[in-house]
């Protein structure tokens, strides 16, 4: 699993085909994109409020 944060939401933007998390930092919106293509915006998981500054660290995946 890879997470990127950057200010479009696309995994494209400075991702690659590894980035299933990306954290939308100029909206708060955490997406989701299955196959990493990043074409188009992924799934919103979840919405931040007040734009916090997050990262991997922040998470713990559990499978």
């Amino acid at each position: 699993m890879q997470f990127i944060t950057n200010a479009s939401g696309l995994a494209s933007d400075g991702g690659d085909v590894t980035t299933r998390f990306i954290y939308n930092n100029s909206t708060g919106f955490l997406m989701f994109d299955a196959d990493g293509a990043g074409g188009s915006s992924g799934a919103a998981v979840a919405r931040f409020v007040g734009l916090p500054a997050i990262g991997i660290a922040d998470f713990t995946v559990v499978s």
